[in-house]
């Protein structure tokens, strides 16, 4: 019963580094795609970008916008490599609790 409950403890957290990844993936792709259309301005132009803060947009200059969005696409990319790894550990951890459980019962048969 003990090594049933892991494996449905690792599983569950499995699923959630799993949907943290999805949502940093999302995040990246978003954050990129608007960098690609706010390199399309003219860096010299008298073109008005906003940056979302809360609930408010603030008057903010381009080259700020455009470091902004580097810096949140970098943080994106590491925290999806931090979140494969530890995917792949769960992995491995979830595939040893299967075998010690069928380890067990294969024992409890004999």
């Amino acid at each position: 019963a003990d090594l049933q409950q892991q494996l449905v403890s690792t599983s569950k957290e499995y699923h959630q580094v799993r949907a943290n990844i999805s949502y940093q993936q999302r995040e990246r792709k978003s954050n990129e795609i608007t960098k690609r259309e706010m390199e399309k301005l003219p860096a010299s132009s008298d073109s008005k970008t906003y940056m979302c803060v809360g609930k408010m947009y603030m008057l903010t200059s381009r080259d700020d916008v455009m470091s902004q969005l580097d810096d949140s696409i970098t943080k994106c990319t590491k925290e999806e490599e931090d979140l494969s790894g530890k995917l792949s550990y769960l992995e491995r951890r979830m595939n040893s609790q299967k075998q010690n459980i069928q380890e067990l019962t294969k024992s409890a048969a004999e």
